[in-house]
């Protein structure tokens, strides 16, 4: 099951999951021969997603234990030692500018250890960078023929090793701005890594860092451009049971409407619901692009087909099945029954934007709302989404129903049958050794840990809603 788990961890890793990826790497890294390789999948994916703080000391486990395991392959080896220059670069980039230079040459001594231990392109081109964005622009042209030499002498067995010695040529050929070269190389690497979106996101910020640096235009990255992410909602079908407030005859219209919003985004990743009517169009419309579909229900399937779907009939519940049976993942917001309240739709659409947005930046790619709406009274939950998605600062872009005619008088709202729950986040926290604290400790830990930890609870008022 581990060796399972670890292929799934790679395979989120490859197309930008990074949540994913880590909480498939951790399940796979409980003990036994996949265990070291798992670790370092999870390390990676920490690193990606930024969390640098938990990377790093989770990094230097690694290495150390890899460093002391005789069956450690030769490239697990070398990939450790190079997640904690990883790091270092990382750390570099976010640190002060005026710290940034010595930052840069540290993370440079690091890469260039990798590379006198292993003699492999990757450290040495990495190591490149770090000199170019410390200023050693003599050293870094002279690491870069380095890597350029070893990229073309070392074996490439997959298409893996193929598009990392693609991306390490017209990096060299960056560094020492000989654009053309560049140019073909990225044309190479693109045509290599058709899938493999983390590849290209790693890649285009490492690239772009250097385009700055060099002045060259970062449209020459173009090439390698991650398709983009969406999140969508949209009024139901108005079916036969009244739901819903988009008319059937529009339907046809408005597919074809998704469909060239899709391509000209260039869209390979959705986010949203799905129920019949705008999500059923948005998710088809998708899947049939070879898109990844990630659907979040509100509650559990069987409740959700009821409520959501089987009001407009056999047809939608048909491809609502088919829908979900070939979506990338499903995630159920809430665990118990419906029970007639409408907030658990609107914490499912709030759960898949997040998503969105993660998945966006983990891959570096632009990320956009799609709304099907009428835009009219009375206020929907599809314009509730709107605004919620409005207020991160991020474009919707409609699908509009509003010249168009409303089917005849607006769906009651449900009436719930227990009262509404409200969506609150929780913090708990815990103190290691409180158990064993006596009658007399607490006077010091009262004045120490909790009249301090209140203070700062305090300090966000009305929006901490219990203490």
């Amino acid at each position: 099951m581990s060796s399972e788990q670890l292929a799934a961890a790679r395979d989120a890793l490859a197309r930008g999951d990074v949540l994913v990826a880590y909480d498939l790497a951790v399940g796979a890294s409980r003990g036994g021969p996949t265990d070291l390789e798992a670790r370092y999948v999870a390390a990676l994916a920490l690193a990606r997603s930024g969390a640098l703080d938990r990377a790093a000391p989770e990094a230097a486990r690694l290495r150390h234990d890899v460093d002391r395991a005789a069956t450690a392959s030769v490239r697990l080896r070398e990939d450790s030692a190079a997640l904690e220059a990883r790091i270092s670069k990382d750390m570099a980039l976010r640190a002060p500018r005026g710290a940034q230079p010595a930052c840069f040459a540290e993370a440079a001594d690091r890469y260039e250890a990798t590379v006198e231990r292993f003699n492999r392109h990757y450290a040495c081109i990495n190591a490149a960078t770090m000199r170019l964005l410390a200023g050693e622009v003599a050293r870094a042209h002279e690491l870069a023929r380095r890597a350029l030499e070893l990229a073309s002498t070392q074996p490439l067995a997959d298409a893996e090793t193929r598009y990392w010695a693609a991306a390490t040529t017209a990096e060299a050929h960056l560094i020492r701005r000989d654009v053309g070269a560049a140019r073909q190389a990225l044309k190479l690497a693109a045509s290599l890594s058709t899938g493999d979106w983390g590849a290209r996101a790693a890649t285009r910020r490492q690239l772009e860092v250097v385009c700055s640096v060099i002045g060259v235009g970062r449209e020459i990255l173009d090439v390698l451009r991650v398709p983009a992410v969406i999140h969508y909602c949209g009024h139901l079908i108005a079916g036969a049971a009244g739901l819903g407030r988009f008319p059937i005859r529009l339907a046809q219209q408005v597919s074809a409407d998704v469909a060239a919003y899709l391509d000209d985004r260039a869209v390979g990743f959705a986010y949203g619901s799905l129920a019949c009517g705008a999500d059923t169009i948005v998710a088809e419309a998708v899947l049939a692009r070879g898109g990844e579909l990630h659907v979040v229900l509100p509650f559990h399937t069987a409740e959700f087909e009821k409520v959501s779907v089987e009001p407009a009939g056999a047809v939608w519940l048909d491809r609502f099945r088919a829908c979900l049976a070939r979506a990338t993942s499903v995630i159920h917001a809430y665990d118990s029954a419906y029970l007639g309240d409408d907030g658990l739709f609107g914490y499912a659409s709030r759960i898949a934007m997040g998503h969105a947005i993660n998945r966006a930046q983990s891959l570096g790619s632009e990320v956009e709302q799609l709304a099907i709406w009428d835009e009219k009274p009375p206020v929907s939950g599809t314009e509730r989404n709107i605004d919620i998605w409005r207020r991160t600062g991020r474009p919707t872009h409609v699908t509009s129903l509003r010249s168009r005619t409303p089917p005849p008088g607006a769906p009651p709202e449900t009436q719930p049958t227990h009262p509404p729950r409200a969506i609150r986040a929780v913090m708990f926290a815990d103190f290691r050794g409180f158990s064993g604290l006596y009658d007399e400790h607490y006077p010091a830990v009262l004045q120490r840990v909790f009249q301090p930890l209140a203070a700062v609870v305090d300090r966000y008022g009305e929006n901490a809603s219990w203490r």
